[in-house]
């Protein structure tokens, strides 16, 4: 068994520092799986974000690895100020893949319609409203954007109607049954 020395190290040292003064999209692919061929995913290797994202260093910023190679391949940086906000998006929808083929530049709205459409959003993945009603097309409809359950709306129209007609008659019950006191 040998034992490290100085020269052991030096020679990380140096492989370390040759990495370093390597081009950045050398660099940068270096740090990429592209085993599967031209049109597989490409996976980051190194270090991802909680959400799955690769991340880049370029000396002294951390970038989404997704946004350093696309401003890469459109020769300028995406934009992210009060006008315009340039997202990453991916055709694969894998996080960490980053094969500019899989890769385009959209907005929040085309991301969030891709999230929907591909049934990755948390609202579009639910089969069932909170009761427990299937969201079928017979029983949902769409108010504000947003699906609601036909059965559950039924319901609650059913308890308004019952407290107005409660109000009207100045009683906590419908006309015709028992009240608190129970008179009719």
């Amino acid at each position: 068994m040998t034992e490290s020395g100085p020269k052991d190290a030096k020679k990380r040292s140096l492989r370390g520092n040759a990495i370093k003064r390597m081009p950045d999209i050398e660099r940068f692919w270096t740090l990429v799986d592209r085993s599967g061929g031209p049109n597989a995913c490409w996976p980051w290797t190194k270090t991802l974000t909680k959400a799955g994202y690769g991340r880049f260093r370029v000396h002294p910023k951390t970038y989404l690895a997704t946004r350093w190679i696309m401003a890469h391949i459109l020769g300028r940086p995406l934009r992210w100020d009060d006008e315009v906000q340039e997202y990453v998006c991916h055709h694969c929808d894998n996080p960490p893949c980053v094969n500019p083929r899989h890769l385009y530049v959209g907005d929040q709205s085309t991301n969030m319609h891709d999230c929907s459409e591909r049934g990755r959003h948390y609202w579009a993945r639910k089969t069932h409203c909170p009761q427990g009603h299937p969201y079928t097309p017979e029983n949902t409809y769409l108010h504000g954007g947003r699906r609601t359950c036909r059965t559950c709306a039924l319901a609650r129209a059913r308890q308004r109607q019952a407290r107005k007609a409660a109000e009207q008659w100045g009683r906590s019950s419908l006309p015709g049954t028992p009240d608190s006191s129970g008179a009719t």
